[in-house]
């Protein structure tokens, strides 16, 4: 905001007459020798001192003036900061609520920048529902002197809305009004929030069901409830008014009570009482609680309420006899009683308690209840409590609920309890807590524990026993039976229990078993073991031996019968089997071309000996029978002995030893031997035979196998193992123990399969074992994965050997050759080999490998969609059987050059309209032709981003070398009005303080001129930079272009009335088009501008538009000057400087036309000028038009 330079001008000359006659009063002057100057030039004396008085003063009113003027342009300066940030929201209006000012605040409320919002109305940010409020408002400022107030809601962007104070008064020119808006948004919630609050209060107080009042300092009645009015009148008959003594309404005996309360309450204490009154015949009581009322820091009242507890005092007094009573019945119950509150702690505890655990009544109560629980039980009841609270609190009525629970005891031990319990609830049906019994089960639960157990031992007795087990009413039909049984005759339970015990049971047997039944298990109770026969569902008949008995009830009467049933179908065969084997042992024994003889292991008398061992030792069979065993055995007899113990006790069966024959010969014999039961004694059966023979190849076999072995243990490459037929590791070589990880200790006498074959192949190796011993013939050599000790696996190729030993077990031999690094290197191979492929397969760039006769050998996968040709199609062929043309031709003779002269190639060609770039280059390996590798790549989007960046570089260099020029223009331009405004500025300070007024104001006027001009060129450079950075956003919407335009006139009418220039708007009123609103003001604010400084005063302008079914078309026409034909192209262009003066030497920016191109190019429309130059006589002028689609400018 300015000041009002002509308020200060005409400040009352009065008082500044009279303040300069002061000031001259309080100066010296020599006024003798000023008069004596002034009488020189014919004066008289007193024109003289008269004018020499007037001098000085008119030289202190000047004086003055100017510190009033530095004064006031300081103060400008402070109301113009103040009146931008100050925390309210100015704005100027004009009648249709335009807005042509505005502070940063007042852009704040908004929500949007200053700059866009002048020119802008201020109704589009009044809601509907305040449209109406605000015409009035705005209505009332215009009509009235005075100052108006209004109070609406305002839109602060696209969904929120603050509240505002508004305060508005017309200017003096009662063109524009000034308004001040202040944000009252949170002062109208918290007023809409008293206001609720308050009603609620009220609401509340009123339909409390106690007396509520408050008193002053004088106990004079303030406010009161309903409650406490009526409660009044039905106590104490009395008609309340406010003002009146509240000590006043109560009876006399009540007086002294309320007053003592009344008085502490004033002293600033809160109060709390009950007290009684009679009424009637009925003693009321009342709880009545008393607070200081503290306004400003002092105590003004107090407010009370009183509540009625008389029904509570009846029920308090039932409720403490009840508890007499119920008190008196828990403590004399042999159960413990108990209540406990919503944390699980007892509240009571009956005497009981410490018969139950040892726990005296105080040292339980108050406690929780885990405290003397069990962890198991704590949790239980936890859960069960939680759950039924739960229920309830869904509206579910679980009221009560049992569960057995373990106590801790005081000594240490546990008692298991069954609790029953039930809640509790107060008066208003609120859940308080718990009351339940406690009763000792310990002897119950021993009682079903031992129950448990039996019935489980008999159940385990019952299913595990391998008889049958069954049961039978006494008309004979099954009840019962165990799986034993029902395995044994083949049907399910379920089957059998629809059965007569004679449906399984053959005919034969029903007479006699029904005799058993009558002569024993009915008389006795019970029957000897006896055999039958059973037919099972699938009719095979087996025989059984079976027991049964009887089961009476508690009447002492036959419930049930019942039998253990044992299948003796085996033992049956045995007995056959064993007859049929003793009579076939003795054939063997006597006729066995092998010497056998029976001996008794305790003694070691030989019983018997055959007829091979007779002639084998050279005894007779009855010499034989008087002999022992320590008589033919050279071992001696404590070992001896030791022997025959482990063979009787079946821990060894096999032997060497050494025999003597009758004629003292000692042989070398095997012995197998095993104990046999035979007429009631254990005896040894042992087998001889003569290995005499044997045992001298076995010794030169063994030295022959010391030097194989020998030579195997140092064949470091090769991991040799021998192994019997079963598997048993007997040899493993060095080289083995470093392929495995074991030593030879570790590994001899372990199963070779077990050992470092993998554990899903152990069949299959002990299949193929089996099969090369059966055979003869080793198994074919092959690759296979085994163990080392680490558990990691480990390749080898395998070859079998067998070697067989005449008499002697076959001997197995695996010779193991470690393929770690061999299958490295193969996987190596591979992988190279599959990256390559995948490279061919996938590659963006043509890849070609060719032979030494430029053959194709192969290519990667583009190719076939490049030539449009298989790769089967491809292979074999030359450079000049797959292209065509001169590329073919230069790729067949690159190709014969880089084989014979062994060089790389490079080259870039085209082909099909597309580039290419080519490198080739020889792979030669040793001993072997050379061959050709190479690539082509596709570089046409290079050369095409490289010719873009040529051009886009030359764009560049011509936009660098305009902006230099403009940026010199602008310093041009932006020079002189700064030079003028420095220059005069001096001036103008020099003669103010050489107290040289003269010209001040002309001075002045080129200084504001020069600013404005400077101000104006800024701000159109500030628009030209935005749009060209992008920082202007582009918003189109409809907008009426008669009304957009005439604003824009208003805003140049001062300037065409000083012209005496008519503008004439020649647009229809609904003439409409989608723009951006502030853009399409500024095209028609520079081109209407330029119109008024280049039309002579007493001219015209025609503002004009023209719609088609594409655009409109605006047209700016004036019959001003007229523009020459060689400066039209330079209108719009910003790297020539065009400017020229007015009609009145106004001076343009030179951006305006710049900008009006900027902003119609935004809008994808047209621009251009069409003008007659020539002097104010001749017919001259210009037309500027341009055009705005009429479609929507941002598709």
């Amino acid at each position: 905001m300015y000041p009002n330079m002509k308020n200060i001008n005409s400040a009352n000359p009065t008082s500044l007459r009279q303040k300069a006659e002061e000031t001259l009063e309080r100066r010296y002057v020599d006024h003798q020798t000023l008069l004596a100057d002034y009488q020189e030039d014919g004066h008289t004396q007193a024109n003289q001192l008269k004018l020499l008085h007037e001098l000085q003063v008119h030289q202190i009113e000047l004086e003055m003036q100017n510190e009033e003027l530095m004064l006031a342009i300081q103060k400008t300066e402070n109301a113009t900061a103040l009146y931008d940030f100050a925390p309210t929201g100015f704005f100027t209006l004009k009648h249709d609520g335009t807005i042509s000012q505005l502070n940063l605040s007042g852009a704040k409320m908004l929500g949007k920048e200053r700059f866009n919002l002048i020119d802008t109305n201020f109704r589009q940010f009044v809601p509907y529902d305040n449209q109406l409020a605000f015409t009035n408002f705005l209505n009332d400022i215009f009509n009235s002197p005075f100052k108006q107030t209004c109070e609406l809601s305002l839109l602060a962007g696209e969904n929120s809305f603050l509240h505002v104070h508004l305060e508005g008064i017309v200017s003096e020119d009662e063109r524009q009004c000034l308004i001040t808006a202040v944000d009252i948004s949170e002062r109208k919630m918290w007023e809409d929030v008293l206001s609720q609050k308050e009603t609620n209060m009220t609401s509340l107080i009123n339909n409390r069901d106690e007396s509520i009042w408050s008193i002053d300092n004088r106990y004079r009645l303030i406010i009161y409830n309903n409650f406490f009015r009526d409660e009044c009148f039905a106590s104490y008959n009395v008609e309340l008014q406010n003002g009146m003594n509240a000590l006043s309404i109560l009876p006399a005996h009540l007086n002294h009570l309320w007053k003592l309360k009344y008085d502490k309450a004033l002293l600033g204490r809160r109060v709390s009482f009950e007290y009684s009154n009679q009424v009637g015949q009925e003693l009321h009581s009342y709880e009545v609680y008393l607070n200081p009322i503290i306004l400003g820091g002092q105590i003004t009242g107090v407010t009370a309420i009183s509540v009625v507890i008389t029904s509570r005092k009846k029920a308090e007094e039932a409720l403490r006899m009840s508890e007499e009573r119920h008190r008196l019945l828990a403590d004399n119950a042999l159960d413990v009683i108990w209540t406990m509150d919503l944390n699980h702690r007892f509240t009571y505890i009956s005497p009981s308690v410490e018969k139950l655990c040892g726990y005296t009544v105080n040292e339980t109560m108050h406690h929780s209840i885990q405290e003397i629980l069990t962890c198991e039980s704590f949790e239980t009841a936890q859960s069960t409590i939680l759950e039924a609270f739960e229920s309830m609190k869904a509206g579910k009525p679980i009221r009560e609920f049992q569960m057995e629970l373990e106590h801790n005891c005081n000594n240490g031990s546990t008692v298991w309890t069954d609790v029953s319990a039930s809640s509790m609830f107060n008066k208003e049906g609120e859940l308080v807590g718990i009351i339940g019994v406690t009763r000792n089960i310990a002897r119950r639960k021993r009682a079903e524990k031992a129950l448990r157990n039996s019935e489980i031992k008999y159940r385990t007795l019952y299913e595990s026993i391998i008889d049958g087990f069954a049961s039978v009413s006494m008309d004979g039909r099954l009840v019962d039976c165990n799986n034993a049984f029902a395995q044994m005759l083949g049907y399910t339970r379920q089957e059998l229990l629809q059965l007569h015990f004679n449906d399984f049971t053959p005919e034969k047997w029903h007479n006699q078993e029904q005799s058993i039944i009558e002569e024993q298990i009915l008389p006795i109770g019970y029957s000897q073991v006896y055999e039958k026969e059973y037919i099972r569902k699938d009719g095979t008949i087996f025989p059984v031996e079976l027991r049964a008995f009887v089961i009476k009830n508690e009447m002492g009467e036959n419930e049930r019968m019942c039998a253990i049933v044992r299948d003796i179908t085996q033992s049956k065969q045995v007995q056959e089997m064993l007859s049929k084997s003793e009579q076939l042992y003795h054939a063997i024994f006597e006729k066995s071309s092998a010497a056998m003889f029976l001996i008794d292991p305790v003694n070691g008398d030989i019983v018997d000996a055959n007829s091979a061992a007779c002639r084998f030792y050279g005894y007779a069979r009855e010499q034989f029978r008087a002999l022992t065993i320590e008589d033919i055995n050279m071992m001696s007899n404590s070992q001896l002995k030791a022997r025959m113990e482990d063979t009787s006790l079946g821990k060894r069966l096999y032997y060497n030893f050494r025999h003597k024959l009758a004629d003292s010969t000692i042989r070398e014999v095997e012995v197998y031997s095993c104990p046999i039961e035979m007429e009631g004694r254990t005896l040894l059966h042992s087998i001889i035979h003569d290995i005499t023979d044997r045992k001298l190849a076995e010794e030169a076999l063994a030295a022959s196998e010391i030097r194989f072995r020998s030579l195997l243990q140092n064949v470091s490459s090769v991991a040799v193992q021998g192994y019997s037929p079963d598997g048993r590791i007997q040899y493993w070589n060095h080289a083995s123990e470093h392929l495995y990880g074991y030593t030879a200790q570790e590994a001899i006498g372990r199963n070779i399969i077990k050992l470092i074959v993998p554990s899903h192949a152990h069949e299959s190796f002990n299949e193929a074992i089996q099969k090369m011993v059966a055979s003869g013939l080793p198994l074919q050599p092959g690759e296979f994965s085994l163990l080392r000790r680490n558990g990691s696996q480990v390749d080898v190729y395998t070859s079998h050997a067998i070697v067989q030993t005449p008499g002697r077990a076959p001997e197995l031999f695996c010779f193991d050759i470690d393929l770690t690094d061999l299958k490295r290197a193969e996987e190596d191979i591979r992988e190279r080999d599959a990256i390559f492929n995948q490279m061919l397969e996938n590659s963006p760039i043509y890849i070609f490998f060719k032979d030494e006769k430029a053959r194709t050998l192969r290519m990667s996968r583009n190719y076939e969609s490049r030539l449009g040709k298989k790769m089967e199609e491809l292979i074999g062929k030359t450079a000049d059987e797959l292209f065509s043309g001169e590329y073919a031709r230069i790729m067949h003779q690159s190709d014969l050059q880089v084989l014979h002269e062994g060089i790389k190639f490079e080259t870039e060609q085209e082909l099909d309209g597309r580039n290419y770039s080519v490198i080739k280059f020889p792979i030669q390996i040793e001993g072997k032709p050379t061959l050709i590798a190479g690539f082509t790549i596709d570089i046409t989007e290079r050369k095409l981003t490289e010719k873009a960046l040529k051009e886009s570089e030359a764009r560049l260099m011509a936009l660098n070398a305009t902006k230099d020029k403009f940026f010199s223009i602008i310093a041009h331009d932006l020079k002189n009005p700064f030079n003028s405004i420095i220059g005069f500025s001096n001036l103008l300070a020099r003669q103010i303080q050489e107290r040289d007024y003269e010209g001040i104001g002309k001075y002045s006027m080129i200084i504001q001129n020069s600013s404005q001009r400077a101000m104006n060129l800024l701000m159109n450079l500030l628009e030209w930079t935005r749009s060209q950075t992008g920082a202007m956003e582009f918003h189109p919407e409809k907008i009426n272009l008669s009304i957009l335009t005439n604003d824009v006139i208003s805003l140049l009418n001062d300037a065409a009335q000083y012209k005496s220039i008519f503008i004439d708007l020649e647009i229809e009123p609904h003439t409409e088009v989608v723009a951006d609103r502030q853009m399409v003001s500024t095209i028609l604010r520079n081109l209407i501008s330029n119109a008024v400084k280049f039309t002579h005063p007493g001219g015209k302008i025609v503002i004009s538009a023209q719609s088609s079914q594409q655009e409109c078309r605006i047209t700016v026409a004036d019959n001003g000057v007229g523009i020459k034909k060689e400066a039209i192209d330079k209108l719009f262009r910003i790297d020539v400087s065009y400017s020229t003066t007015g009609t009145q030497d106004e001076i343009g920016t030179g951006l305006g036309l710049i900008l009006c191109k900027d902003f119609v190019d935004k809008h994808k429309g047209r621009i251009w000028v069409e003008s007659d130059y020539g002097t104010k006589e001749q017919k001259s002028g210009s037309r500027f038009h341009f055009t705005i689609p009429l479609t929507d400018p941002v598709s």
